[in-house]
């Protein structure tokens, strides 16, 4: 039966990388909003990030349920930094009878910050394309994270520089 995998965890946590595994490891689909973002409008919205974000995630939600409809399991990497967000999306599955499991992607601070170093490095060497993630936006983005309580998680995952 399929099943939709919720990944969770702050900015910069490792969660594209560990739901990209995930996804190769065992056949899923793999939709994420920074993904088309980013591919669609670069790094280059500024004010219309919040109205485009929930556009792109309304029909990544809806893509999401047709996909697991026909039998197909789904990675959610939205972040789902909220536990009114995580509530609401478990609840919105489980009504329609998709089973949901949430994995939380666990950083430490140490590993955070190398990783925005890294990410950011990548940009500006490589090109890559992400979001560049500078001191005001990592303030902004770990201001708004509720860490999960373990009773919302099914797989927690410490990233130690997966």
């Amino acid at each position: 039966m399929a099943k939709v995998v919720l990944i969770c965890g702050k900015i910069c946590a490792g969660k594209s990388t560990y739901a990209k595994k995930l996804a190769m490891e065992q056949h899923m689909v793999w939709l994420s909003c920074d993904d088309i973002m980013l591919s669609l409008f670069g790094d280059n919205v500024n004010e219309l990030y919040e109205e485009y974000h929930d556009k792109v995630e309304k029909f990544l939600l809806k893509q999401a349920t047709n996909i697991l409809l026909s039998g197909i399991s789904v990675i959610l990497d939205f972040g789902f930094w909220g536990r009114s967000e995580r509530t609401q999306i478990t609840n919105d599955f489980r009504v329609k009878n998709i089973d949901c499991e949430w994995h939380y992607i666990d950083v430490s601070d140490s590993t955070l910050y190398k990783n925005i170093e890294k990410r950011n490095a990548d940009i500006i060497n490589n090109g890559s394309n992400e979001y560049y993630t500078d001191d005001e936006l990592i303030s902004k983005c770990l201001h708004f994270f509720e860490v999960p309580e373990k009773d919302e998680i099914d797989v927690w995952v410490a990233n130690n520089n997966f």
